[in-house]
Order: structure tokens, then C-alpha cells, then sequence
């Protein structure tokens, strides 16, 4: 087990940041159920940024890479980036000035898939067995190998069981990066969705149908679907588990961070943010197929697909919190990437977290339901 250090406010070497104009709020998000994405696609943020006097701009919109990058790297002043907590850990941890301000809590399924005849019909199955693990070359951050390693982790530990206990077979591949993709389509996401979705299905697929491994990692409706396509069957599920901190992968919890500088000098915008996440969750809970639609399109699948995806009490997942038991969990996913080298080392992810802007939101809340 890796050692907390010392609560620091950047916990290495600040990196340079990217520079921004005073009247400029840019943004970012992964590809995954959110608030933050709800809020995009009804015009409620763009609407409450601009009707502040400031533009609203996502980081796709830009023709510089490294602000495409800002996606993973966070360098971007002036940012807010919803989304899967492994980059935001990692940026973190490499010195950039990010404060953590909220915390989502929608739990997708991280599964181990096997083939029917493989003999492998639980995770005390996978003892002496092969797993793929993919990894790609040219990243950065290799976010889709940490998360894969943490759901054979804890499926492996769920049957008194360890990687030790494996074989884990690398895979490389040399995909374009998130920035590279962004730059070569007008629709970003698009892009994500086409060449992102299906070259992580294939890279994961194949592998397991050419019995080069005998259990592959997956997650939400990616796994929904190489189940469909190949007849694999699901041999663990983190959401199974009783316990919440061992259900935490990359998109559990979803983490919505902001820079620190901006953080420092306006709360009070940070707080407007978040009250529209706010509303954007309790819409949710008002009308959850709506909801599903609008995730649906928001990652080009099929509603049904999102819908079977996403687990019944979804929207109660999308209130944007800080409450210990979801820091507890993080705390944890920081304590692995540290412990199998992703980030050079461990830090308190207390001493990251500014409560201001979501103690100021919920008072802007009262006062308009007042």
C-alpha cells in the first residue's frame, strides 16, 4: 500500500499554464453520464456563463493541440473538466493548479468478460488465466490500462486472489489521441464516439476471439456490446460488490474540478456552474427518460442501449457532492494509481478539494427556492 503524504496544495512542481482571456470560461467533458453533459446539451450552462458577459468555449473548439490536451493535462486557466477521475488524479499529481469542487456518483458496470466453454465462470475462475490488458503506446496517460488493471484488481481480490495469481498480457496499440481526433473532426465527440468507441472494441475484442487471452476487461455499454457481438458472459462486476469504496473504477466517481486560480478569484461563478448542474441532476430525477435520451445522443448509441446501461437509480448518482464517503473513494483510486506507478506518488485528496463554490451554490439554491 502506497503512504499519504503531507497535504500540499499542488502536490508536485506547478506546470506552466495555458493562457486564457479574462472573459473566457472554457470546458471540457468525458463521454459519460454527467450533469455537466445534461447541462451542455439544454443550453442552461452556455446560457448562464454568457449571460454573465463571458464566452463559453470548449477546448475542441480550439485549433491549438496542447488546449486539446487540456482535456487530460488541465492546463487550461480558466477551465472546468467533468468527468473520469483517473486524468484529473493524474494531472493532479503532475503539479497542475486544479481544485477539486464536486463529485458525481453514477456507478457503470466494470466487468471481466469470458468466453462460454472457457471453464471461467467466476472471478475464482481467473486463477492461472490470461487477461488482456491493452496499452497504448503514444499516451501520455494510458487511463484505459489503469482502468482495466483496477477491475482485474478487485475482481481478482474479491475470490482471495491477486494479479500475481494471472498472466496479464500486454497489448499495444498506436490509436490517434483524443487531441489528434478532436483536431480532424468538426464534431469532437463524434469523432470520440466512431474511431474512440469502435478501435477500443476491436483492440479488446479480437484478442479474446483469436484465444489470445482467455478474459477480457470492459465497461458500461462497451460491454454491453462486445457481449452482444461475441457471446462472452460476464464473470464479474464491480457493481455486485456491497462495498462502495471497491466499486470505484474511473468513471466512479466522476470528478468535476476547476482551475485553482479561477477557483481562488471567482467562487461565486464556480458556484453559478454548479447550480445549473444542480438543476440539470434534479431533471434527472424528474424525468430520467429524457435524461437517457439526452446521454444517448450525447455519446452517439442507441437509447436502448444507454438505457440498459445505466443503472435504475442513475440520477440519483448526478448530484454533484463532496460528501466523505465519495472522497473516501477517490482517495482510494489515488492510492492505486500510485501504487502501480501511474502517478509518481499518493496525495491527500482533501488538501485538493475547495468547498466554496459548492457551499455558495447550494445558498443560491435556497435563496430561489425561498
Amino acid at each position: 500500500m502506497s503512504t499519504i503524504i503531507e497535504s500540499h496544495d499542488r502536490p508536485s512542481a506547478a506546470l506552466p499554464p495555458i493562457p486564457s482571456a479574462q472573459d473566457e470560461v472554457w470546458y471540457t467533458r468525458c463521454p459519460v453520464p454527467t450533469p455537466f453533459a445534461l447541462a451542455l446539451q439544454t443550453g442552461a450552462l452556455a446560457d448562464e456563463v454568457t449571460g454573465a458577459g463571458l464566452k463559453w468555449r470548449a477546448l475542441q473548439e480550439s485549433s491549438d493541440p496542447a488546449t486539446h490536451s487540456s482535456h487530460f493535462t488541465h492546463l487550461k486557466q480558466n477551465s472546468f473538466r467533468h468527468g473520469g477521475n483517473i486524468p484529473a488524479i493524474w494531472a493532479r499529481a503532475r503539479g497542475a493548479d486544479t481544485r477539486l469542487v464536486g463529485l458525481t456518483w453514477v456507478e457503470l458496470s466494470y466487468v471481466v468478460l469470458a468466453l462460454p466453454g472457457s471453464g471461467i465462470e467466476s472471478a475464482a475462475d481467473l486463477r492461472g488465466r490470461r487477461l488482456l490488458v491493452p496499452r497504448q503506446s503514444d499516451a501520455g496517460l494510458d487511463f484505459w490500462q489503469a482502468s482495466v488493471l483496477r477491475t482485474y484488481e478487485t475482481a481478482l481480490a474479491s475470490a482471495s486472489l491477486t494479479l500475481d495469481d494471472v498472466t496479464l498480457v500486454e497489448q499495444s496499440t498506436a490509436r490517434p489521441t483524443f487531441a489528434d481526433r478532436a483536431l480532424a473532426s468538426e464534431e469532437p465527440l463524434g469523432s470520440w464516439a466512431l474511431y474512440g468507441h469502435y478501435g477500443f472494441q476491436q483492440g479488446t475484442l479480437l484478442p479474446l476471439l483469436r484465444g489470445e487471452v482467455d478474459a477480457i476487461a470492459s465497461q458500461g455499454n462497451h460491454a454491453l456490446e462486445l457481449a452482444g457481438l461475441s457471446g462472452a458472459q460476464v464473470v464479474f462486476d464491480l457493481r455486485d460488490l456491497a462495498d462502495s469504496k471497491l466499486r470505484v473504477n474511473n468513471d466512479t466517481p466522476d470528478t468535476l474540478t476547476v482551475s485553482g486560480s479561477f477557483a481562488a478569484q471567482h467562487p461565486d461563478r464556480v458556484a453559478l456552474v454548479i447550480v445549473q448542474l444542480q438543476k440539470a441532476a434534479a431533471g434527472a430525477a424528474a424525468r430520467p427518460d429524457e435524461a437517457t435520451r439526452l446521454f444517448a445522443r450525447d455519446v452517439a448509441i442507441a437509447e436502448a442501449l444507454a438505457a440498459a446501461a445505466l443503472p435504475t437509480d442513475f440520477a440519483a448518482g448526478l448530484e454533484v457532492s463532496l460528501d466523505a464517503a465519495r472522497l473516501e473513494g477517490l482517495q482510494g483510486q489515488v492510492d492505486f494509481l500510485s501504487r502501480h506507478g501511474f502517478i509518481e506518488r499518493a496525495f491527500d485528496v482533501e488538501g485538493w478539494v475547495d468547498r466554496r463554490p459548492l457551499e455558495l451554490a447550494a445558498g443560491i439554491t435556497s435563496e430561489e427556492r425561498a
